[in-house]
């Protein structure tokens, strides 16, 4: 059936013939399937590939951690863990019952002060189990190992094949073991559960105790006897959970599979929570596609849904469990798609508890973590409620009440702060000698007058005026004069024509260009001249910002103030949003060279990830262990492909404008499918010949690379409108 679809000018509804062929794609020449949805096996790495020790790489299912030990086939640290894994080990050793040798399963925790490889060979040395494969999931991670011996009592031969979860229902960690018994005689083990060290079914946890459960029948004092009869396969459950003291769970529980099951099936509906909102991507780059996925998994693990959370679900940073706008702002559109009203109660705790005072709001107490103001916060506030106004049309967010306020007030008083600091020359925004509410760096001098900080207070004074039209407010023609006798200081006092750079200015008169990846924040505004935006770009390249795994923080040419060990903003690598929003306003200023080359780099770094760092090393696949280790700001990786590579333009107005890069070899064809957007769903087909638009799975727009599509805004679907 014909779709029509309608835009309403002066109250006469217009029938816009282009929007949709009749027929079906197919018909049109567009692809009728569509691409599949991920699943956790589409997000499996193997363990060989990622660049983590244990203590950084956990599984995840939005309630708690677990830390997958390396070369166990059983062990594990943390038992569904927030923050830190408290000291908890578990490994289950394994007794064989006709020689009674004890088959270790603890590798992991003597390689650095034994040697394993001397083992179940060397006169004296343990027996152990033997690492194969390990291969890491969002919510498991799956083992695979052998034991091979021929003792006097007999041959010891199994094949052992291990998943770990981790629940997303209770405070517990659940294992299914899998045994082949490879003999032609019966196999029979003892497991013997090690917690923390000890051979013990309950050990102290925190107030509580730490039980483990199988659901093998015949418990052995301090484990449970399984036998395997010659040949055979088997598979038994186990759990590992915090019980108060006076209601310890039994060894024996039969459903233990169906919980292993249940956590199974918890885990894809966390995946599914992040990704069925989001568009499908498949292109002839399986790098970026590998990118595409490991910003998804990123996200998917800073949404948690706990009861001792203020806010079910809640969206956090990543390794650092808190709230920061500044961090979030990042992946404004890509948050908003997913959970928008989610969003919408973030903004108002952030504006209820921090009050324009401090940035790090705590996600358990109404309170804020640490007395530090981000003076970004005013600019990431911009973006994040920009994205949701053009998410959902809903503009009501700036009358939402925050600590005695509606957030347009808040807005209001963000842009007073702002000229609290307009203290340098012509008014420009002047911060002072302390660099806290900025950026932490270990060197000095990028404090004072900041270009990027002034540039983005032209666009937040710009936008507020806007907003103040909009509602009639008298202040509108306050801020637009505000903006544009900053923008005028701004381009007159701070551009340096030599450098292709803007200047810090100090008291005093002095002046020098500080190389920090920050600037490039401009590259999305609309206040930089062609000429300066092309001299920024320029540095972009090797020897200056280019590393072989993304973008330095530093330019390396700044022998002062470039920090190998400050991955965040130092200059040894760079905080993770900043390369991959960096390369979605390349593209949007039609630099898609560039703009591809800052993706090809961060895709390689993504092959050494199963999440992303929030402080990633860009020349060599690394991270500084204390920076966080996981990053909400992963979601500019997928806005740099929705609004980069395939050119998506959601406007306020309900209308979508598609302007994709030019064709890539490099990425080949390409396609982006199911971009959610006002209740109906768009699809961009990239091809050599030129590239095609599918609205609701009908084929609207066939056109060649340059030429622009613009989508009215679409009625609500059974509208009847």
């Amino acid at each position: 059936m014909k779709r029509l679809n309608w835009i309403v000018l002066s109250g006469v509804k217009v029938v816009v013939l282009f929007a949709c062929s009749a027929g079906s794609a197919s018909e049109s020449g567009a692809p009728a399937s569509t691409l599949g949805r991920l699943s956790a096996s589409d997000f499996a790495m193997p363990r060989y590939q990622i660049a983590r020790d244990d203590s950084l790489l956990w599984i995840f299912n939005g309630r708690g951690k677990c830390n997958p030990l390396r070369y166990s086939l059983t062990g594990f640290a943390g038992l569904n863990h927030v923050e830190g894994d408290g000291g908890y080990r578990f490994r289950f050793d394994f007794l064989e019952k006709r020689g009674g040798a004890r088959i270790l399963d603890n590798v992991s925790e003597v390689m650095n002060t034994d040697d394993p490889l001397g083992w179940n060979f060397r006169a004296g040395a343990p027996f152990c189990l033997l690492a194969q494969d390990e291969t890491w999931y969002p919510y498991f991670y799956r083992r695979v190992g052998t034991f091979h011996k021929h003792f006097k009592t007999g041959t010891v031969s199994f094949a052992i094949e291990t998943r770990t979860f981790v629940s997303a229902r209770n405070t517990e960690v659940l294992m299914a073991i899998e045994l082949e018994n490879r003999d032609s005689e019966p196999l029979t083990l003892t497991l013997l559960p090690v917690q923390n060290g000890q051979n013990l079914l309950q050990v102290p946890y925190g107030g509580g105790l730490a039980c483990v459960a199988a659901d093998l029948a015949d418990v052995k004092g301090q484990g449970w006897e399984w036998t395997l009869p010659p040949k055979a396969r088997q598979t038994r459950h186990f759990a590992v959970s915090v019980a108060p003291k006076d209601k310890t769970p039994p060894a024996y529980q039969a459903s233990l599979g169906d919980r292993v099951k249940e956590a199974d099936a918890d885990g894809e509906a966390q995946l599914r929570r992040i990704v069925e909102p989001l568009p499908a991507l498949k292109t002839q780059s399986p790098q970026l596609d590998n990118l595409y996925k490991r910003c998804l998994a990123s996200l998917a693990f800073c949404r948690w849904d706990r009861g001792d959370f203020r806010r079910q679900p809640t969206w956090v940073c990543g390794g650092f469990i808190c709230v920061v706008t500044w961090d979030f702002s990042f992946s404004a559109y890509a948050l908003n798609l997913i959970e928008p009203q989610a969003i919408r109660q973030t903004l108002r705790d952030v504006l209820d508890i921090g009050r324009m005072q401090a940035s790090y709001i705590d996600i358990r107490q109404p309170r804020a973590l640490a007395p530090f103001l981000y003076i970004q916060e005013p600019f990431a506030l911009r973006d994040l409620i920009g994205a949701y106004v053009t998410v959902t049309g809903d503009r009501t967010i700036l009358d939402d009440q925050a600590g005695g306020h509606s957030i347009y007030e808040w807005l209001k008083l963000w842009g007073g702060k702002l000229n609290e600091f307009a203290t340098g020359p012509d008014g420009l925004v002047d911060l002072g000698d302390a660099n806290e509410s900025l950026l932490e760096l270990r060197t000095d001098d990028y404090d004072h007058v900041v270009p990027a900080v002034n540039g983005l207070a032209i666009q937040y004074f710009r936008w507020l005026a806007e907003l103040a039209g909009e509602r009639n407010d008298p202040d509108a023609a306050r801020f637009a004069q505000r903006a544009e006798a900053l923008n005028r200081a701004f381009h007159e006092k701070l551009w340096n024509e030599k450098a292709g750079w803007f200047d810090n200015l100090y008291p005093g008169g002095s002046r020098q260009p500080i190389f920090s990846a920050h600037l490039f924040d401009l590259l999305g505004t609309s206040v930089l001249r062609k000429p300066e935006r092309a001299a920024l770009a320029s540095h972009l390249k090797e020897g200056e910002f280019l590393g072989e795994f993304g973008l330095y923080s530093i330019s390396r040419k700044d022998t002062v103030h470039w920090d190998r060990l400050d991955a965040d903003w130092g200059g040894g690598g760079c905080y993770l949003g900043t390369p991959l929003r960096t390369a979605r306003y390349l593209y949007e200023g039609g630099d898609d060279q560039r703009g591809w080359d800052i993706l090809k780099r961060m895709s390689r770094l993504a092959g050494h990830f199963a999440f992303l760092p929030q402080s990633p090393m860009a020349d060599e696949p690394a991270e500084f262990r204390t920076g966080g280790n996981l990053e909400i700001s992963s979601g500019a990786g997928l806005e740099a492909i929705w609004f980069g590579i395939f050119g998506l333009h959601p406007k306020e107005n309900g209308s979508l404008v598609v302007s994709p890069a030019p064709f890539n070899p490099e990425l080949g064809e390409a396609r982006l499918a199911g971009f959610q957007f006002r209740h109906h769903r768009y699809e961009v087909e990239l091809r050599r010949d030129g590239y095609r638009v599918l609205l609701d799975g009908n084929l609207c727009s066939k056109k060649g690379y340059g030429k622009i599509t613009t989508i009215p805004a679409q009625p609500l679907r059974g509208s009847g409108q």
